[in-house]
């Protein structure tokens, strides 16, 4: 028996001994098939390290099955978990190794850590679905529902900081169409139907309890990122103006009449939206002039 085969065949997780029971072959077996040759001990022995971690995250938040679990999304997911609990360049470590062993390339992709997109600039989509991901994994379900409504309350209804933290959970509506909406002052805002499953639970409530931490007594916005998680050590979390601006580009290029949406968003003047533009969608050549083209469309007839 060579010694990475030794290591992986007694190698016992630092878990507790009915989850260790449970994922002991799934664990086992993926470091043999990815890590059994080729590599030097110690990486085969922090693998099992890794992916032990990684199988009791999976069984804790019920995310899929151990056997549907080394995807791509699921991995990021675990990782946005993780940067709330140690060193970010830990956790994209641990992405590099959980990639590994599930045959994933290691491209550079969406940087949760970084802090340099000013924030005109709109989430893409990826970054939209990795900012689900981390709302989605918190590590109770209290987090759950406070990240999944500030995310759904920004991403699908631009509301600003000071909007969400007095949103009250009657506040959220249902409208004719069975979607939700939510009401910030005198507005009321129809959510993104994509986010509508994160608010769903408060519509009809009759509670003047608010949404986004019940509990804090000061009702500002200055104490969301706070709210949201930072820690002097572990910092990323979606920035809610930049989520506002994602909301607004995504309306205004899906064709929503731009009086729409500055009544939507409160603003007091479309100026405001000057620092948006280099953002918004744009048609070039051929396309473009069909666009102006208004299809033909006759006024008065």
């Amino acid at each position: 028996m060579d010694i990475n085969h030794a290591i992986i065949a007694t190698y016992n997780a630092n878990l507790d001994a009915k989850t260790w029971v449970q994922t002991q072959d799934f664990v086992r077996g993926a470091i043999q098939l990815r890590f059994g040759r080729h590599h030097k001990p110690e990486q085969v022995s922090q693998a099992l390290s890794v992916l032990s971690g990684f199988a009791d995250w999976v069984l804790l938040t019920g995310a899929c099955s151990l056997e549907e679990s080394l995807r791509a999304d699921i991995i990021d997911s675990f990782t946005a978990t993780r940067e709330l609990e140690i060193l970010p360049y830990v956790a994209a470590r641990e992405r590099k190794t959980l990639r590994s062993i599930a045959g994933l390339t290691n491209t550079a992709e969406f940087d949760r850590t970084s802090t340099t997109a000013p924030v005109s600039q709109p989430y893409t989509s990826d970054e939209q679905g990795a900012i689900r991901r981390w709302a989605e994994t918190q590590p109770s379900e209290r987090r759950r529902t406070l990240c999944g409504a500030v995310v759904a309350l920004t991403l699908g209804a631009g509301l600003t900081r000071d909007n969400l933290m007095h949103v009250r959970e009657c506040d959220v509506v249902a409208l004719d169409d069975g979607l939700v909406a939510v009401r910030a002052g005198a507005r009321v805002v129809p959510v993104i139907e994509e986010w509508n499953e994160h608010l769903d639970a408060f519509i009809e409530s009759a509670s003047d309890n608010y949404v986004v931490a019940p509990d804090v007594t000061r009702r500002s916005g200055v104490g969301m990122n706070n709210i949201l998680g930072r820690t002097p050590t572990h910092s990323w979390f979606p920035d809610v103006q930049r989520m506002r601006n994602t909301w607004i580009i995504r309306c205004l290029d899906a064709g929503v009449p731009l009086r729409n949406v500055v009544d939507a968003a409160g603003l007091k003047t479309p100026e405001m939206l000057r620092r948006l533009i280099p953002f918004m969608a744009k048609l070039d050549g051929d396309a473009a002039v069909r666009a102006f083209r208004l299809e033909g469309e006759v006024m008065g007839r």
